[in-house]
């Protein structure tokens, strides 16, 4: 290996180290406890019995607290590698399989213990698998390593990515297959119609199926950008043997998991995605929640100055057309085809948001977390084209490097990229109260609102559970001893009516203050 070929190794390295600290340093940032990450493991390791939701004994007091938490959160003794499990838990879910087969697969190996990072290691792996994408995507368009370098930093520093990294869900697997099947895509376009590709193409569509749904609907919009530009190139036995690809991944998806078409046509989360793709309300609903989303790309992929790179695009456009139509050279006759790359990469992603908007149960930026690399391959990539076109090479990479830095400095100026990594203020209570004894009062009928909370609620000395209408826990000898007690109640229930009953009983107690307030729960100190 000569020194030239050495030194690009070890650059190409350092990048990926820098990339896996600022992953790691994203999930240690966020606490843990959203509700859809208690699930993470609870589908992936819990042997349930009627319910997905977190198995409560009520009136009985837990001690430890992190007795039920355990229990609902890690493998059991006998269930290590218990696969059927987790096709059963996920059949019942709203999700595919494969990424809960991965925190199974980890947590198998880890009996009885719990930690944030066995999800969270399968975003870092996923993290550095992106990059990886995003690097060989933009080499193949551009051909210039400054670019590729530029396109890796805008990646590692870019607060969505640091934001999806940070979140321990299926949404980063995701996109490294929405970047993945995007730039198999591009390079079958370009004439890499080999048995290899073909084959590579329909694996990574059946693992992104068997991932999230929401991948399903980035690559029907990819099959139809495809097809439109294979068929102006009336490349018919090309864009057939692709199509066969991905039909068969589709139903080999199935095959192996079952499970899809019950959560497409029969799950409440199938049927209200129905009900919001016919929706009647567009104008006024649809409306704010395209605004919503673009907040949220705006703010995490542009830095929040998405409308000034517009504007300075528009500029550079125009001036780039005029140039192309002044300047006769050999690079005019190579950019039709370098443009339909590039709708390859953009147009899915622009169809994908349109639609998501429509379509999501809820408003919330992870659902926009899956197109976030092939966004920053496509603003690269059409950075280069503009820029390259009006002022040469070397300019246009310069150019694309101040995009960069511009984006980066408006992002350190923007609060809202930290949604996900704020520390949880329910967490800073641990150290204080970690010796204390805590009752939790929960409405019977959305028991799933305690995961949100009770990652921080096991870290007490003990735990009872008590639903709102039920007093027989705070007349008990246990309570009726305490002299200061910490009180968990969910959002639906009468936070003060309940505060006020257990300071009216308890002999040693006479008063209360808010202490946190996490998820659907408010801790109170009573003392």
């Amino acid at each position: 290996m000569d020194r030239v070929t050495l030194k690009q190794l070890v650059k190409s390295i350092g990048i990926y180290i820098i990339c896996a600290v600022f992953m790691v340093l994203a999930i240690r940032a966020r606490q843990f406890g959203h509700v859809d990450e208690v699930f993470t493991y609870g589908l992936a390791n819990h042997k349930f019995a009627d319910t997905i939701d977190m198995q409560i004994k009520e009136g009985y007091k837990y001690v430890p607290a992190g007795e039920a938490w355990l229990e609902y959160m890690t493998v059991q003794p006998g269930e290590r590698f218990n696969y059927a499990n987790v096709w059963k838990n996920q059949s019942e879910d709203v999700h595919p399989i494969l990424y809960y087969v991965l925190v199974h697969t980890i947590s198998s190996f880890f009996p009885q213990k719990f930690s944030v990072w066995y999800a969270g290691i399968i975003n870092v792996i996923f993290s550095l698998l992106t990059l990886c994408v995003v690097r060989r995507a933009v080499c193949r368009y551009t051909g210039s390593k400054i670019t590729v370098l530029t396109a890796s930093l805008f990646y590692i520093f870019s607060y969505g990515i640091w934001q999806a990294a940070a979140f321990r869900r299926m949404y980063v697997m995701t996109m490294f297959q929405v970047a993945l099947i995007t730039l198999l895509f591009v390079e079958l376009f370009e004439n890499k119609h080999t048995f290899k590709m073909y084959l590579f193409t329909f694996i990574t569509s059946v693992l992104g199926i068997l991932t999230h749904y929401y991948f399903v609907v980035y690559l029907c919009f990819l099959c139809l950008i495809y097809g439109i530009v294979m068929l102006t190139d009336r490349r018919f036995k090309e864009l057939i043997r692709t199509a066969a690809a991905i039909i068969s991944s589709c139903a080999v998806s199935v095959l192996i998991f079952p499970g899809i078409i019950a959560h497409v046509t029969k799950s409440d989360r199938g049927k209200q995605t129905l009900e919001n793709l016919t929706g009647e309300n567009i104008i006024a609903e649809y409306g704010a929640n395209l605004k919503s989303y673009f907040s949220f790309v705006d703010e995490s992929i542009f830095g929040g100055a998405f409308i000034y790179i517009v504007i300075f695009m528009i500029c550079f456009v125009v001036i780039s057309i005029l140039a192309t139509l002044l300047k006769r050279n050999a690079r005019k006759s190579a950019r039709p085809r370098k443009m339909k790359s590039l709708m390859i990469f953009m147009c899915p992603n622009i169809c994908y948001f349109l639609l998501i908007a429509k379509i999501s149960v809820g408003v919330t930026d992870r659902y926009i977390y899956p197109i976030y690399a092939v966004m920053i391959i496509s603003l690269i990539c059409l950075c280069f084209e503009v820029f390259n076109s009006f002022a040469g090479i070397a300019a246009g990479n310069a150019l694309t490097g101040c995009i960069f830095l511009g984006v980066f400095i408006f992002s350190l100026y923007n609060y809202n990229l930290f949604q996900y990594l704020k520390p949880s203020y329910l967490g800073k209570i641990n150290e204080e109260y970690k010796n204390y004894d805590c009752i939790y009062v929960y409405d019977r009928y959305e028991v799933w609102k305690v995961n949100a909370s009770f990652a921080e609620v096991s870290n007490y000395r003990s735990v009872a559970f008590i639903t709102g209408d039920s007093f027989d826990y705070v007349y008990s000898a246990d309570v009726a001893e305490q002299e200061k007690l910490l009180v968990t109640i969910t959002d639906t229930i009468d936070a003060d009516f309940y505060m006020a009953s257990i300071v009216g009983v308890c002999p040693k107690l006479n008063s209360y203050v808010q202490v946190a307030s996490e998820g659907y729960a408010t801790t109170y100190l009573a003392y």
